[in-house]
This record gives C-alpha cells, structure tokens and sequence, in this order.
C-alpha cells in the first residue's frame, strides 16, 4: 500500500546557468501513461550561489500515485539559453489492487495434518511446516503469504512470524512456515492466520484463524531438594525409614488448575510411575524402589532420563521436556528384596573366633585380640571395604577386598582390640559389618557374641612389714618360707570351682621384663571352709623356683582363674609384689639361713 511520496533523484547537468545570457534554467518532471503525458513537479535553476548540488530531490505526490493502477515512463526535461534537453526514461508500475481473498471464512489447511495435536514429532518431521492457501483474486508471481499464530482466536495485530512466496506449481497453492514460530506458542488452543502480499507490498485481509492445538514439552522436572543437592541420587536417597525419598518435582506448567483434575505420570529412564491427580503446583511423585532401579541384573552409576506427562491438558497427552539424572545404586556384594533397606539379611554375618568357640568369650580370651571373620559376599571387587562395629561402636575394624577374594571364602579383620571388650560383665554384645564400594553402603545381620568374662579383684598380699612396698627378709611371716597370697571370697566362686594361679616374676621393680626361670602355679578346689572363712589362702612355697631369681629387687605379680566343668569362667587382676631379699654386703636371706651372692 502507497503511504507517502515517490522520492526521486535527478542529476545536476552542464553547462550551469551563467551571467549574462544563460541566467536561469527550468526542469520539468514527467510521466507518459496511458498515452497521456503529464507535468508531475518543475522548478527553476539560477546562477550561483548557492553552489549547484550534485543531485535535485523531488518527489511524485501522493494523489498521482494513488490515482490509478499504470506503467508510466518517468522523465526529465531542462530548459537552457541553448535550447530543450531531455533524459533518459525509467519505467515504474504502480500497483493499486491488492490481493483479496475470495471470502472472509477462507482460512489455510495443514497439507499434513498433526492429528490431534503439533508435537515437537511433527515439527522435527515437517520443516518448514507447508499450508494449503485458498485461491484469491489478482494473484501473480512473487505474491507472499505471511503467517501469525496465536494462542488466541481473535487476529492479533503484532508482526506475522514467518511465511514464503506463494507456491503455484501445486494443484493446490501452498505456503510454507518455519516451525520455529510455533515453539513460541503456549501448549493448548492455538490459531494460524495469514495475509498475502503482492510484490509492490499490497495485501489482503487476514485471513480466518485455522484452529490447532499446541503439545509441545511442558518445562522439564526437577527432583526434590535435599536428595540431589550432591548431584547424584544414591540408594540412602531413597530410604524412606532414614527420612529419604526420591521425588520428581513438576514445578509449574500454563493451563494448570485444581478443577481441571489434570494427572500425570513421571517416566523414569522410561519406566513409568502410577498416574496422580495434579492436586497443586509444585506437585511432587515419588519414585518408587522398583522404578528408580530398574531390572536390571547389574548396576552401573549412569545419568537416566527423567521425564513426564499430562493427561487432560490436551486431546494427547502433553509431554514435558526431559532432564538428565546421575544416578548411582551399585554396592559391594548381592543386591536383596528389600532394598534399598541397608539391611541386607542376604549378607553372611560376621564369625567370632574365640578360644572355647565361635561367637563366645570367656576368661581366657581376656586380654588377647579378639579375631574377626566372614564369608565374602558375592562378586567382590578390588578396593571395596568391610566395617566391623562392636555393638554399635566403630568401626572398631576394617578389611579392604584384595585381588585373590573370591566369594563365599573367609576373610579375616585385623584383629580387634580386647579393649573393645575389656571391663564387661558377662552380656551378649551385638557385632555387624557394613560394605562400601565408595557411594553405597550395606549393613549385615547382627552377630550375638556371648561375653563370659567375670572379673574378680586381685589377689592380697599375706605379710606385713614391708620396707618402701617391698617384700624383704624383716618382713612377717618371713618370706623365705613362702609367699602368702590371699584370695578373697567373692559370689562370683562357687563350692567346686577350680581356682588355678600363676606367679610371673620380673627381673625388674617395675614389672617390666619377665623372667622365664621364675616357675610356680597351683590348682586348688574352693570348699565350704574357704567361703566360711572368706578367703583362701595361697602360699608361693618353692623357694628355689619362684623366688630365689627375684631376691634383687624384683617384682611378680599373682594372678587366679576360675574354673567352672572344665571351662574358664573368671580371672582376676594381678595381685603384686616388690622384693628385696639382700643386706649390705652382698648376702641375702634364704630358706637356708642368710647365704652370700
């Protein structure tokens, strides 16, 4: 459409107008149309100055262009003292009759029909997506169709977003739009309107809106804070019973509301979750176990698509765009049915190796490392870690998969330290192991370790007069003639228990080093004589055996078993004893009499 002047430029000519004769030259603009020649614009050329331009801007008016539809020849003439010069010709055509539709309900059509709905499908597969136009009158080459879509049905008035020229070689005339221009629209009702353009810019009326329905991705998922805070999802995410979860979250989508009862299903690495009424925005769907693993036989740490659909916001269900989820369920060891529950009752449980038996502790055990095995779990793998805990301590011990573990074999834990144990009563103590591969963790059965170990008080010494803690030749009763122990009654001693004790000497004063010729034990039974006195008493009686190596300031300790049907019940604390059995000189005191050396 013509909405202003024809600018038009003519050329300055020579000679220019010039004192005395030549003072004013007259230009005259000129169209020829329809065999009718007429003056358009005129004007006058004087001697400078001002300085002759290289260039005269004129202009065609308005109301001759608009006057009628014609080819008119352009010209120019100058008058000059010499005589009438005239220029060459240009050819323009004015175009005054736009295309026009053949009716106002005419409106384009989908040479491939979407079918229910433009899914980003159709649009991968149909680009640039192609219309049939309806014939309309004064069609000619270079006419263009430019289309507007909308997600409203009255014609809107911003710029079209797209279009072609207008394709004639068809049975049926056919225009073409970028499918860019529908991935601006919202999903849900849409509208197609167009417009055709001849080449000089004239154009129709818009046309009638061609009816659609938008299905493209709704806005991808996310997945409920705290669980992927790390950026992977691992198998103490989902347990429900430590206050996990794993939840998809929809954020929002456009055309949501609670009346419109919309559902959804959320498509884990494709496997689809039970379909929910959207009840709110956000709205969360949990992912079941049996979804988030998988079947899979073996696992590997992969990133799963994650995505999901709404049932009722379209004909089809409208998909959302799909995001990308790091996941990470393996584990060292079987997998089992209740997973993802650390429990995994599938796993062996931990052996106690005790002196008397497996899972049992009594007094001869006390002091000694406690050993520790399992059999392996299945297929292991180099680095992977075993944890031991002591009822609920730890990890008290560790063991890390070598290359020669196979499964089902024992492996043994480092030692555990009786100090683990050390200072019970007799309890049953509850040990566990745990697997690690780095990301995930497993937990075995309980293992009940029976722990018999009483202990007693330590032995007292039967003498007095010491001199500085030691035991010397002064001392009452006189040492020479035996060692006297006292045993206190204790309700841990039964009648018939077999009380067994072991003197160890010391080269030193501070029972530091023990010397091996020191030999003395003695096994005797507890009577009813025993507990009615409240003791028992315990003489080291050999001299030459026990405690001859000691005279030089030595030091022993004493120390008894209880003995219970032929199994270790008790043992008490070292009763102990400094000794110093020399005087000046270089002679000591002995059985014998005092004697030198």
């Amino acid at each position: 459409m013509l909405r202003n002047a024809l600018k038009v430029r003519i050329p300055s000519w020579l000679p220019e107008p010039s004192a005395p004769q030549d003072l004013v030259h007259t230009c005259r603009l000129w169209w020829e149309s329809n065999d009718v020649i007429k003056l358009l614009d005129s004007f006058e050329v004087k001697v400078p100055p001002p300085a002759i331009p290289q260039y005269y801007e004129r202009e065609i008016k308005l109301s001759d262009l608009r006057s009628a539809t014609r080819v008119a020849r352009v010209y120019y003439t100058f008058q000059i003292f010499g005589g009438l010069s005239t220029s060459e010709s240009v050819y323009i055509t004015i175009d005054l009759e736009a295309p026009s539709l053949n009716l106002p309900s005419d409106v384009a059509e989908f040479v491939a029909s979407p079918g229910p709905a433009i899914t980003e499908q159709y649009l991968v597969a149909h680009q640039p997506v192609r219309f049939f136009i309806s014939p309309y009158d004064i069609d000619a080459l270079n006419d263009r169709v430019e289309f507007t879509v909308s997600n409203s049905s009255t014609p809107p008035t911003k710029p079209a977003d797209g279009g072609s020229l207008v394709d004639f070689s068809t049975d049926r005339w056919t225009a073409t739009l970028d499918p860019a221009a529908f991935r601006k629209l919202n999903n849900g009702p849409a509208w197609l309107f167009y417009r055709v353009f001849d080449e000089t810019g004239n154009y129709s009326a818009m046309s009638a809106g061609l009816p659609f329905v938008m299905a493209l991705g709704l806005p991808a998922p996310s997945i409920r804070p705290p669980v992927y805070n790390d950026q992977l999802i691992k198998r103490d995410d989902a347990r429900r019973d430590e206050g996990g979860g794993v939840f998809v979250r929809i954020d929002g989508y456009t055309g949501w509301s609670a009346a419109a009862k919309h559902e959804v299903v959320v498509y884990w690495d494709d496997r689809p979750t039970t379909r929910l009424v959207v009840t709110q925005l956000p709205f969360d769907v949990e992912i079941p176990w049996t979804v988030l693993r998988g079947p899979a036989a073996v696992l590997a740490k992969q990133s799963v698509p994650v995505r999901y659909e709404i049932y009722g916001l379209n004909p089809t269900p409208a998909p959302s765009v799909s995001v990308s989820v790091n996941v990470d369920l393996t584990i060292a060891g079987q997998d089992h049915p209740n997973a993802p529950a650390l429990l995994n009752p599938t796993l062996a449980r931990a052996e106690i190796v005790g002196l008397t038996g497996t899972n049992m502790l009594v007094d001869a055990d006390r002091g000694q490392p406690v050993q520790v095995r399992v059999r392996l779990f299945d297929t292991p793998q180099v680095g992977q870690v075993l944890s031991l805990f002591w009822n609920g301590v730890g990890p008290v011990a560790t063991y890390t998969v070598r290359t020669a573990d196979t499964a089902g074999n024992w492996v043994y834990f480092p030692n555990v330290p009786w100090s683990v144990v050390s200072g019970a009563n007799t309890a049953t103590y509850a040990v566990h192991y745990t697997t690690s591969n780095g990301v995930n963790e497993q937990r075995s059965p309980v293992t009940n370790v029976n722990v018999k170990v009483i202990p007693l008080p330590a032995p007292k010494l039967g003498h007095d007069k010491l001199v500085n803690d030691y035991l010397n030749c002064y001392s009452e009763p006189s040492p020479v003639k035996g060692i006297v122990w006292k045993i206190a009654a204790n309700p841990n001693i039964r009648i018939g228990d077999l009380v067994t004790v072991r003197f160890v000497g010391f080269n030193e004063n501070n029972w530091a080093t023990v010397n091996t010729n020191v030999v003395f034990s003695q096994s005797l039974f507890w009577e009813a004589t025993h507990t009615a006195a409240g003791l028992m008493k315990i003489i080291v009686d050999e001299f030459d055996a026990a405690i001859f190596p000691l005279r030089k300031r030595g030091s022993a300790t004493l120390i008894y078993e209880v003995w219970r049907h032929g199994e270790k019940v008790a043992e008490s604390l070292p009763g102990k004893v400094r000794i110093d059995l020399t005087y000046p000189g270089g002679k000591y005191c002995s059985d014998k009499g005092i004697v030198a050396g």
